[in-house]
């Protein structure tokens, strides 16, 4: 007998509902009862359906059909699926002062130390800083004549002099060449080759001198005369420097007593003008002193001792073992910048209150103290001042549970 099944899908948001099977009513050929259904006793599992006893798998259809997605992104059960994004700057490292935008290091424009120096004609600004040559003197290698002066690489002569200009000869005498002539003879004048010292007159061939203190009188006898002037008595023998003068026996500048307006110094006991007034020098050098000096910037160097060097940052001296950027192998100990033989590796013990230095060998006292020849024993503690050993707690009462501390004499 032939078998007609009918198989009802229905392809929605269920997957699947089942179905029925029909058989033709119809006896056989020998006029029997119709065959049993091939799927009556066959379960099929979800997803699948039973045609004519076997199980068939459901073709359901593609949700991600009609997705469309970003790019990089995938379509799962009809959702797009994108990955994190990355950051391009995650493993960008930049250098100080710049900063990664989209993966690249984008840094400031460097700075130009010379951008606001203006420096003299003939000089080169150099890290902020006017560099100048040595000036080159014209006249090195110009030579002049007798009376002739070089100035500015050329020699300068004086006009000629007339030799009569100032002479004054007697009546019918004539000057030629500085020298009276006379026709007939003169007497002769005793002091015409006769030359005196200041304040002092050649009378009939002989120097007469005046007495300058002759006439002069001095108000007190702690004062004498001398070439005129009353002096102090405490000032005879002293001789002061040029602006300065002798006041009871000492010293002092003339303008020591002066104050003069603003744009003026003092130069000699007078008001003069100044030459730096608003000069204003600073070679943005913290280790160096900036001074104005007769127009001009000098920038000086600062000088730290043995073992020490100018920090920029702050213009101070710092040991030059602090910014090593080294460290010394053991048994060497750093010293004025450099890696030295450490003296103490070499087993030498120091007595109680001193310690040893490394660079000398030698052991050093620790405190005022042990520079007498005695060590304070705890709790005894060095007074530098006194030089003697003391307890800054023996009166010292603190509140429990607090307690002295021997060191610092604070309740701890």
């Amino acid at each position: 007998m032939k078998k007609f099944v009918v198989v009802c899908i229905v392809l929605t948001v269920m997957l699947w509902t089942g179905c029925d099977t029909m058989q033709p009513s119809s006896s056989g050929r020998n006029g029997g009862e119709s065959e049993p259904s091939t799927c009556e006793n066959i379960a099929c599992k979800e997803g699948y359906e039973c045609v004519e006893g076997e199980c068939i798998e459901l073709t359901l259809p593609d949700p991600c059909k009609d997705v469309e997605c970003d790019a990089g992104c995938v379509c799962t059960d009809g959702t797009c699926e994108c990955p994190e994004p990355v950051d391009p700057c995650k493993n960008v490292e930049c250098d100080a002062g710049c900063e990664c935008n989209e993966g690249t290091c984008e840094c400031p424009e460097p700075v130009n130390p010379c951008e606001d120096v203006e420096c003299d004609e003939g000089c080169v600004c150099n890290d902020g800083t006017c560099e100048c040559p040595d000036p080159v003197d014209p006249c090195e290698a110009v030579e002049c004549g007798e009376g002739c002066t070089c100035i500015e690489g050329t020699c300068e002569c004086p006009d000629p002099v007339d030799p009569c200009e100032d002479v004054e000869c007697d009546e019918g005498c004539e000057c030629t060449e500085g020298l009276c002539i006379c026709p007939d003879p003169l007497p002769v004048n005793s002091c015409e080759n006769v030359e005196c010292e200041e304040d002092c007159a050649c009378v009939d061939g002989e120097c007469i001198c005046l007495d300058p203190c002759e006439e002069t009188e001095c108000s007190s006898d702690d004062f004498i005369c001398i070439d005129g002037m009353c002096v102090s008595i405490a000032c005879v023998n002293i001789e002061c420097e040029l602006g300065s003068v002798c006041v009871e026996g000492v010293c002092i500048d003339r303008c020591f007593w002066i104050t003069c307006p603003e744009g003026t110094l003092c130069e000699t006991g007078a008001c003069e003008p100044d030459p730096c007034f608003e000069v204003e020098c600073d070679d943005l050098n913290l280790c160096t002193t900036d001074e104005c000096m007769g127009e001009e910037c000098v920038f000086t160097d600062v000088v730290c001792d043995t073992g020490y060097e100018c920090d920029n940052t702050d213009g101070q001296c710092i040991d030059m073992c602090l910014n090593a950027p080294f460290v010394c192998d053991l048994g060497f100990v750093c010293f004025e910048g450099e890696c030295v033989e450490d003296l103490c590796m070499l087993g030498l013990t120091c007595n109680p209150g001193f310690t040893c230095n490394s660079v000398t060998g030698i052991c050093d006292p620790d405190d005022a103290c042990a520079v007498d020849g005695f060590v304070c024993i705890p709790p005894l503690v060095c007074d530098e001042v006194a030089v003697e050993c003391i307890d800054l707690c023996e009166d010292v009462i603190c509140i429990l549970p607090e307690v002295c501390d021997w060191v610092t004499g604070d309740c701890i």
